[in-house]
């Protein structure tokens, strides 16, 4: 189910200033710091489909339950003609049965694969060793992922990441509620974008 407004109003007890970051809600009426989900996911698949890799595994938790996964499949499926969808349930998250269904989807194509992670929880479980030089050997396969810190690049240096900068979005949405406590107005910006950037 994706986010709104109405579900976070219904829990207010009273009206204080509310800054919304990396989610997008539908008629928010708070600022929401958010990364340009969709136009990063589509230019980093296409950036993969330029280099030969024509199928796209996208694993993930369910992806209606979350704003971002939504724009970020959206984006790769605007890239992309051939893609799989592997969802993983996070109740019961299981490595090895996880990274055997993945492995049975790479090897029965003849295609070179691209496995995307649209989130970041969880990247460091599915590309740790030993799952990830069994599957990723940037020639048949290789691997990318939304990723914020540096934990999936120490695993596989060679992986090409959707790099994020949580600095900067919560110094804007710093700035956001600052601006509100001082002036006691509404936000001014409905938006704000911080691009990330595939590095």
């Amino acid at each position: 189910m994706t986010e709104s407004a109405a579900t976070i109003e219904a829990d207010m007890k009273r009206d204080i200033p509310i800054v919304v970051v990396d989610r997008e809600l539908i008629h928010s009426p708070w600022t929401q710091v958010v990364t340009n989900n969709y136009e990063v996911a589509k230019s980093t698949t296409s950036h993969f489909m330029a280099a030969g890799y024509t199928h796209v595994v996208v694993l993930t938790s369910k992806i209606s339950m979350a704003s971002t996964r939504e724009e970020r499949y959206a984006g790769i499926k605007a890239a992309a003609s051939h893609v799989d969808v592997l969802e993983v349930s996070e109740e019961s998250y299981n490595h090895t049965q996880v990274h055997q269904k993945l492995v049975k989807l790479i090897t029965e194509t003849t295609e070179k694969n691209l496995s995307v992670r649209p989130q970041r929880a969880l990247v460091t479980g599915i590309y740790s060793k030993p799952y990830c030089p069994s599957y990723i050997d940037h020639d048949q396969a290789t691997a990318t992922a939304f990723s914020d810190t540096s934990t999936a690049r120490n695993i596989e240096p060679r992986l090409q990441l959707i790099s994020q900068d949580p600095y900067l979005m919560g110094a804007s949405a710093a700035e956001v509620l600052v601006d509100q406590l001082v002036s006691h107005r509404r936000p001014t910006q409905d938006k704000i974008i911080i691009p990330a950037t595939l590095r």
